[in-house]
Protein backbone atom coordinates (compact mmCIF):
# COMPACT_ATOMS: atom_id res chain seq x y z
CA UNK A 1 0.00 0.00 0.00
CA UNK A 2 1.62 3.22 -1.12
CA UNK A 3 0.53 6.56 0.25
CA UNK A 4 2.12 9.86 -0.56
CA UNK A 5 2.71 12.96 1.50
CA UNK A 6 2.02 16.08 -0.52
CA UNK A 7 3.29 19.53 0.25
CA UNK A 8 1.48 22.14 -1.75
CA UNK A 9 2.73 25.67 -1.56
CA UNK A 10 0.16 28.30 -2.28
CA UNK A 11 0.84 31.97 -2.58
CA UNK A 12 -2.49 33.72 -2.23
CA UNK A 13 -3.54 37.30 -2.56
CA UNK A 14 -6.86 39.09 -2.38
CA UNK A 15 -7.83 41.38 -5.22
CA UNK A 16 -11.19 43.15 -5.03
CA UNK A 17 -12.42 40.57 -2.53
CA UNK A 18 -11.53 37.59 -4.77
CA UNK A 19 -8.99 34.94 -3.87
CA UNK A 20 -6.42 34.37 -6.62
CA UNK A 21 -3.80 31.61 -6.76
CA UNK A 22 -0.47 33.08 -7.89
CA UNK A 23 1.94 30.17 -7.47
CA UNK A 24 1.63 26.47 -6.68
CA UNK A 25 4.56 24.14 -5.92
CA UNK A 26 4.13 20.51 -4.90
CA UNK A 27 6.57 18.34 -2.93
CA UNK A 28 5.84 14.60 -3.14
CA UNK A 29 7.27 12.73 -0.13
CA UNK A 30 6.54 9.05 0.68
CA UNK A 31 4.45 8.18 3.73
CA UNK A 32 6.62 6.90 6.59
CA UNK A 33 6.94 3.13 7.06
CA UNK A 34 4.72 2.20 9.98
CA UNK A 35 5.46 -1.23 11.50
CA UNK A 36 3.82 -3.16 14.31
CA UNK A 37 6.78 -2.25 16.55
CA UNK A 38 6.21 1.41 15.75
CA UNK A 39 2.59 1.31 16.84
CA UNK A 40 2.47 -1.03 19.82
CA UNK A 41 5.69 -1.47 21.79
CA UNK A 42 7.17 1.98 22.14
CA UNK A 43 6.74 3.85 25.39
CA UNK A 44 5.77 6.59 25.96
CA UNK A 45 2.73 6.54 23.69
CA UNK A 46 3.83 7.16 20.13
CA UNK A 47 1.27 8.63 17.74
CA UNK A 48 3.32 9.85 14.78
CA UNK A 49 6.53 9.78 12.81
CA UNK A 50 8.67 12.80 12.00
CA UNK A 51 9.31 13.36 8.29
CA UNK A 52 12.26 15.56 7.30
CA UNK A 53 11.36 18.46 4.99
CA UNK A 54 12.99 21.71 4.01
CA UNK A 55 10.45 24.48 3.62
CA UNK A 56 11.41 28.12 3.98
CA UNK A 57 9.65 31.41 3.36
CA UNK A 58 11.78 32.13 0.29
CA UNK A 59 8.72 32.33 -1.92
CA UNK A 60 7.92 35.96 -2.62
CA UNK A 61 5.71 37.67 -0.09
CA UNK A 62 2.51 39.00 -1.54
CA UNK A 63 1.38 42.40 -0.49
CA UNK A 64 -1.82 44.26 -0.20
CA UNK A 65 -1.63 47.95 0.51
CA UNK A 66 -1.19 47.37 4.24
CA UNK A 67 0.12 43.80 4.81
CA UNK A 68 2.62 41.19 3.64
CA UNK A 69 1.30 37.63 3.48
CA UNK A 70 2.84 34.22 2.80
CA UNK A 71 0.83 30.98 2.99
CA UNK A 72 1.51 27.29 2.43
CA UNK A 73 -0.84 24.33 2.46
CA UNK A 74 0.47 21.01 3.73
CA UNK A 75 -1.55 17.88 2.95
CA UNK A 76 -0.78 14.29 3.88
CA UNK A 77 -3.11 11.54 2.67
CA UNK A 78 -4.00 9.14 5.45
CA UNK A 79 -2.71 11.27 8.33
CA UNK A 80 -4.95 11.47 11.39
CA UNK A 81 -3.07 14.55 12.61
CA UNK A 82 -0.21 16.82 11.56
CA UNK A 83 2.21 18.99 13.48
CA UNK A 84 5.29 21.04 12.56
CA UNK A 85 8.83 21.27 13.88
CA UNK A 86 10.74 24.45 13.02
CA UNK A 87 14.53 24.68 13.20
CA UNK A 88 14.19 28.45 12.91
CA UNK A 89 11.23 30.76 13.39
CA UNK A 90 11.96 34.46 13.66
CA UNK A 91 9.17 36.95 13.07
CA UNK A 92 9.36 40.70 13.58
CA UNK A 93 7.39 42.35 16.38
CA UNK A 94 3.84 42.98 15.19
CA UNK A 95 3.86 40.02 12.78
CA UNK A 96 2.20 36.66 13.34
CA UNK A 97 2.18 33.08 12.14
CA UNK A 98 -1.08 31.13 12.11
CA UNK A 99 -1.38 27.38 11.71
CA UNK A 100 -4.93 26.29 11.01
CA UNK A 101 -7.42 23.88 9.49
CA UNK A 102 -11.23 23.85 9.36
CA UNK A 103 -11.62 23.20 13.10
CA UNK A 104 -8.63 24.62 14.94
CA UNK A 105 -6.14 27.47 14.92
CA UNK A 106 -2.78 28.03 16.62
CA UNK A 107 -1.25 31.48 16.65
CA UNK A 108 2.45 32.14 17.10
CA UNK A 109 3.24 35.72 18.09
CA UNK A 110 6.81 35.35 19.31
CA UNK A 111 10.12 34.46 17.75
CA UNK A 112 11.87 31.22 18.63
CA UNK A 113 15.63 31.15 18.12
CA UNK A 114 15.82 27.44 18.90
CA UNK A 115 13.84 24.45 17.71
CA UNK A 116 10.09 24.99 18.08
CA UNK A 117 7.18 22.55 17.65
CA UNK A 118 3.44 23.01 17.29
CA UNK A 119 0.80 20.84 18.93
CA UNK A 120 -0.74 18.12 16.75
CA UNK A 121 -3.89 19.20 14.95
CA UNK A 122 -6.51 16.67 13.81
CA UNK A 123 -6.83 16.08 10.07
CA UNK A 124 -4.62 15.61 7.04
CA UNK A 125 -4.40 19.22 5.86
CA UNK A 126 -2.93 22.29 7.59
CA UNK A 127 -2.22 25.83 6.47
CA UNK A 128 0.77 27.85 7.66
CA UNK A 129 0.29 31.59 7.17
CA UNK A 130 2.63 34.49 7.89
CA UNK A 131 1.17 38.02 8.07
CA UNK A 132 2.91 41.28 8.93
CA UNK A 133 2.36 44.99 8.48
CA UNK A 134 3.58 46.30 5.12
CA UNK A 135 7.35 46.90 4.80
CA UNK A 136 8.33 45.13 8.04
CA UNK A 137 11.60 43.15 8.05
CA UNK A 138 11.23 39.77 6.37
CA UNK A 139 10.77 36.72 8.63
CA UNK A 140 13.07 33.73 8.88
CA UNK A 141 10.93 30.60 8.78
CA UNK A 142 12.52 27.17 8.37
CA UNK A 143 10.15 24.22 8.69
CA UNK A 144 12.40 21.16 9.12
CA UNK A 145 9.93 18.38 9.96
CA UNK A 146 6.28 17.45 9.62
CA UNK A 147 4.98 14.94 12.15
CA UNK A 148 2.65 12.48 10.42
CA UNK A 149 0.08 11.29 12.98
CA UNK A 150 -0.87 7.67 12.37
CA UNK A 151 -2.67 7.01 15.70
CA UNK A 152 -5.45 8.87 17.45
CA UNK A 153 -4.24 11.40 20.01
CA UNK A 154 -6.76 11.38 22.89
CA UNK A 155 -6.82 15.16 23.46
CA UNK A 156 -7.48 15.85 19.76
CA UNK A 157 -10.91 14.20 19.92
CA UNK A 158 -12.31 17.14 21.86
CA UNK A 159 -11.06 19.54 19.16
CA UNK A 160 -12.84 17.78 16.31
CA UNK A 161 -16.41 18.59 17.36
CA UNK A 162 -18.26 21.20 15.31
CA UNK A 163 -17.97 24.65 16.80
CA UNK A 164 -14.67 24.14 18.61
CA UNK A 165 -12.17 26.85 17.66
CA UNK A 166 -13.82 27.40 14.30
CA UNK A 167 -12.22 29.91 11.96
Amino acid sequence: MTHTLFFILLALTFVSGELLIDDIRTYDIPQPLITQNTTETLKPYRFGLSIPVSITNELPLLSQETVWQWRIKIHSSGALSLSFIFDQLWIPKGARVDIFNQNDRQQILTSQKTRFATKPMAGNTLFLEYTSPFLYPLPKIYLSRVVYGYRQVPFLKSLSFPGSNQR
